[in-house]
């Protein structure tokens, strides 16, 4: 989880926790959020995926991705390695983003602090759907996440990106004021 976004070097929530791609340890991501490409992908020696292809049998009818998505991803993780600064400024993005909602007394959930993910539920009263019309009406989209693995409620979904400018954060913030 949080490949190409949590941890020092971005690896995800493995090397946010400590761990390393090892001989005992395995680093799986997926290469369709923070990357922008598409499957999944395993790190580790190569001697332990190649006996994981060898053994999984779902490996053995899977369609690769097509050549483009896959050099488009190669890039992508070649820019994750070679460019912190783009993770930095996501994270900065994040942290004022957060800010500008606590700011204006909307709760957030202080254990996801880490993460590019903001989820906000509708306040009292107002169906988030209705939330997510009205932000859109102001020419801002942000994704309904439905109930689904454990979530009672639906609730907004707001993805911060390194590329979100300042006046793209107070846009939101000054629309979810307004809205809430």
């Amino acid at each position: 989880h949080g490949f190409g976004v949590l941890g020092h070097n971005g690896r995800g929530s493995a090397e946010l926790a400590g761990l390393d791609a090892d001989e005992h340890v395995l680093v799986a991501g997926t290469a369709s959020k923070a990357l922008g490409g598409h499957g999944g992908l395993v790190a580790g020696p190569r001697a332990r995926i190649e006996r994981i292809l060898d053994r999984c049998a779902w490996t053995a009818g899977s369609t690769p991705p097509p050549v483009p998505v896959a050099a488009a991803t190669a890039v992508a993780l070649r820019i994750a390695r070679n460019e912190p600064g783009l993770r930095a400024r996501l994270h900065a993005n994040a942290a004022a983003l957060r800010a500008r909602l606590q700011a204006l007394g909307i709760a957030l959930d202080p254990e996801a602090a880490s993460t590019p993910i903001v989820a906000l539920h509708a306040p009292r009263g107002r169906d988030v759907e209705d939330l997510h019309a009205a932000l859109r009406d102001d020419g801002i989209l942000v994704p309904v996440l439905g109930a689904y693995g454990g979530l009672k409620e639906k609730m907004l979904r707001i993805a911060v990106f390194a590329t979100h400018e300042p006046a793209h954060l107070d846009a939101l913030a000054d629309a979810l004021r307004q809205r809430m």
